[in-house]
């Protein structure tokens, strides 16, 4: 219990430290052969269906899911789940796990 007061304090402290977020899109496979004939053009086929929100993580930590949206003359994402709960995880075990990645 101190152990996880001690790293939520941490985070407090490292509030305004920016971090990198990452918006995934889907994924996909191909043997190394194929990578190797990608060329300007190419098309890869994801595993999400059109229209399928996209999953934001900081690390390997999901934060959040959300839907692409345009802002003046860029994308951006609107946040449309938050949660920072893994699947068997409840969400203050992966509080602590971006907490303890700020040290």
């Amino acid at each position: 219990m101190e152990q996880e007061s001690r790293a939520i304090e941490r985070a407090d402290a490292f509030g305004d430290v920016a971090i990198p977020l990452e918006v995934r899109v889907g994924h996909c496979s191909m043997t190394l052969k194929e990578l190797c004939t990608l060329g300007e053009n190419s098309v890869m086929q994801l595993d999400k269906p059109v229209g399928e929100t996209l999953d934001l993580y900081v690390g390997n930590v999901r934060l959040a899911s959300g839907e692409v949206v345009i802002m003046e003359d860029r994308m951006a994402v609107r946040i449309t789940e938050f949660d920072l709960r893994q699947p068997g995880q409840p969400a203050k075990a992966n509080m602590m796990e971006l907490a303890h990645g700020l040290r």
